[in-house]
């Protein structure tokens, strides 16, 4: 049994978390257009909207995902600095290129569903649990400065392969649900999607959820997070790092998306990220090679403050 969160220390004050976002999912009255979809069942509209979508993706289009991965060339969870624990997060998992052809498809399909821009939806993440593997009780959205520029609106898991036993996604915050939580036993293809602001558009802890342990065969699934503006990830860390000054950002920018240029080893792990968790994966490194790549570039933002606030996001762990 994973140990829950305990969730008085995820709760903010709401007047300090209220997004500016102008969206939809939290809004029940935009919802009507869903009832007249025989595919979407809607669970409930308050303390957040959540809803299931039967059919999201058809057996030829799991097919085609599952094969653009294999087991053995995926990322072992994350044990860096700023890496979610294996106490609470042990699948393994990995980032979708955008630029193939049926994960292009789905993100489409996502952004009509979601009724955004394509721009705002992360690279997509294939994540696998084995046998004995789970995801304790958490949430997708951040108080990090790096997320609070640009943080995770909706949230998406599509199943793509069921366990034998066991790896129930649990909607599991018991002031909501109760004590054995509400929960979800989806059918490949299906889709399981809630916002994660409430009905008065602030940020809410009320959908925190666990993927339960694996107790017999491998459940795959497809993670997908929608931001509030257009996702990139270099302006996200830029705008975190150097909050003040603008044009110091407008500089910065192009240094970092050149640093990734000149070492695509990094940029494997920076540029594809879905999250500043897997950014900062070997985070010492990072930040060392990308400061002293600043200073030689003869940058105009501060480097020994950009140094400085690059160590401190390490310090803290992201």
């Amino acid at each position: 049994m994973e140990k829950m969160v305990p969730l008085r220390m995820l709760r903010l004050p709401l007047d300090q978390c209220r997004s500016h976002v102008v969206s939809k999912w939290h809004q029940p009255d935009s919802l009507e257009t869903f009832t007249t979809d025989p595919q979407i069942t809607l669970v409930q509209t308050d303390p957040f909207v959540l809803f299931r979508k039967r059919s999201f993706l058809d057996s030829v289009e799991i097919r085609q995902l599952l094969d653009r991965f294999h087991p053995d060339a995926m990322k072992t969870p994350f044990t860096g600095v700023g890496a979610t624990p294996q106490h609470i997060r042990s699948s393994i998992s990995m980032v979708l290129p955008s630029t193939c052809a049926s994960v292009q498809l789905v993100r489409s399909r996502i952004a009509e569903l979601a009724r955004v821009d394509e721009d705002r939806i992360e690279p997509l993440q294939i994540v696998q649990y084995r046998e004995g593997q789970a995801y304790a009780p958490h949430i997708d959205w951040s108080t990090h400065p790096v997320f609070r520029v640009n943080n995770r609106v909706y949230s998406m898991l599509v199943l793509l392969q069921s366990a034998n036993e066991g790896g129930e996604t649990v909607m599991c915050d018991p002031r909501v649900f109760g004590a054995s939580g509400r929960i979800f036993r989806l059918e490949p293809g299906e889709a399981l999607c809630w916002s994660n602001l409430d009905r008065r558009g602030c940020w809410t802890t009320d959908n925190c959820h666990e993927g339960r342990r694996v107790r017999s065969g491998i459940k795959i699934a497809l993670n997908v997070w929608i931001r509030q503006t257009s996702h990139d990830l270099v302006k996200d860390v830029c705008v975190a790092l150097l909050p003040e000054d603008k044009s110091q950002q407008i500089h910065a920018e192009p240094i970092v998306r050149q640093f990734l240029h000149d070492h695509p080893d990094l940029a494997r792990e920076m540029g594809g990220a879905i999250s500043l968790r897997s950014f900062t994966h070997r985070a010492r490194e990072i930040w060392s090679a990308l400061s002293d790549f600043m200073a030689s570039a003869k940058s105009e933002p501060d480097v020994n403050e950009f140094r400085t606030r690059l160590n401190g996001l390490e310090r803290n762990g992201l």
